[in-house]
């Protein structure tokens, strides 16, 4: 057998190998289209009463974000049909992220129900909070077990942001009563019955997704197949996950 022949049955092999994969990937689509998907009934909405609406933080951890995608976003936050006093909006850019900071001092002019808690390092005192925390969790392995265990040396990107800022206001509000946690994307344009939906739905569920639509998505090329991403993903996909 010539070193041609070699070769054209190595590549065949690898093509009908490469092949056999993909084709197992639609199969692992069809168990999941399959998986029944639990929804929101927002019937239920109109029989909320005032005192029934739970208070809703909603954080919006922002990384070096133009002010133009920020605005976007905020328009659509401002027509969200709920209580005004049943929501905070917590912005929670890096400290040293002084472009951003400064956008949403900027926007914070004509959305005032906009908070803004900027990010320290994780060299920052004011950390002291997640790391108690986190001592006291064993359920928190990372911090417990590990190459990597009591390490502070977190990146500082969304998850280190939403951190931060999850722990700071549960200290900072123990005295208040109990609240949801929101977050969306910085591009994210919520519709809306966003929290009238949180609202019905934590009364049967722990945890909600709700689809994202994101506001720049006719912006260039790579937002329009990002958004494409999240249409596939959150919209058709994910909510095959959500099982009790």
């Amino acid at each position: 057998m010539s070193m041609f022949e070699v070769s054209s049955y190595v590549l065949m092999v690898t093509y009908i190998f490469a092949q056999t994969l993909y084709t197992l990937c639609f199969f692992i689509d069809f168990y999941l289209f399959s998986l029944p998907v639990n929804f929101v009934d927002m019937k239920e909405a109109k029989n909320l009463k005032k005192d029934e609406y739970p208070f809703i933080v909603l954080f919006y951890p922002v990384l070096r974000e133009l002010e133009a995608t920020m605005r976007t976003t905020f328009l659509s936050l401002s027509e969200l049909n709920y209580p005004t006093d049943r929501y905070a909006v917590v912005a929670i850019p890096n400290a040293d992220d002084e472009e951003t900071v400064a956008s949403l001092k900027r926007l914070r002019h004509e959305f005032p129900q906009l908070q803004i808690l900027p990010v320290p390092p994780t060299t920052d005192p004011r950390w002291s909070t997640v790391w108690r925390q986190w001592e006291e969790n064993d359920k928190v392995y990372w911090w417990h077990r590990g190459e990597r265990a009591h390490s502070k040396d977190l990146p500082p990107k969304k998850t280190r942001q939403l951190i931060y800022a999850f722990y700071t206001l549960a200290e900072a509000w123990s005295d208040r009563e109990e609240f949801l946690v929101n977050y969306i994307d910085a591009d994210s344009c919520p519709p809306r019955d966003h929290f009238l939906a949180a609202a019905v739905g934590i009364r049967h569920y722990d945890v909600l997704q709700a689809q994202n639509i994101a506001g720049n998505l006719n912006d260039t090329m790579a937002a329009s197949w990002h958004a494409f991403d999240h249409m596939v993903w959150d919209g058709m996909k994910y909510t095959h996950l959500g099982q009790r």
